[in-house]
C-alpha cells in the first residue's frame, strides 16, 4: 500500500466509470505522479487538457510528468501552455481603450 492509501484505486476506477470526469482524472494524474508513475499519469492529464481545454492545471502536472521522464521540451512546451492560460485568466490592470477611468468617473 502506497502512502496515497487507496486514492489511486478509487481514482481509477472513478475514470473508469465516468470518463469525462476532468477532476478525477487531473487527481489521478496528480497521485500517479507522486508515486513515481509519470508515465500512466500522461495519458489521464492529457484528456483532462483535452476535455477542458482551458484548464491550466492538467499542463502543469503534464509539465512536471514529463520532467520526471527526462523530455525537458514536452516539459517545456506544457508550461508555456500552462502561463498562456494563466495570463488569460489574470484580469488586465491596463484600461481597454476608450474606458473610463477612475479620474473621469469620480468627481
Amino acid at each position: 500500500q502506497c502512502k496515497y492509501g487507496p486514492a489511486p484505486s478509487y481514482l481509477s476506477r472513478s475514470v473508469a466509470q465516468q470518463p469525462d470526469f476532468v477532476e478525477a482524472r487531473i487527481g489521478l494524474g496528480r497521485t500517479l505522479i507522486k508515486v513515481e508513475q509519470s508515465a500512466h499519469a500522461v495519458p489521464h492529464l492529457k484528456e483532462a487538457a483535452r476535455l477542458e481545454p482551458e484548464n491550466k492545471v492538467p499542463h502543469a502536472l503534464l509539465a512536471n510528468a514529463y520532467r520526471a521522464l527526462g523530455d525537458s521540451a514536452a516539459s517545456q512546451s506544457e508550461m508555456d501552455t500552462y502561463r498562456k492560460l494563466s495570463e488569460a485568466d489574470a484580469p488586465s490592470m491596463v484600461p481597454a481603450a476608450g474606458a473610463p477611468t477612475a479620474q473621469q468617473v469620480d468627481p
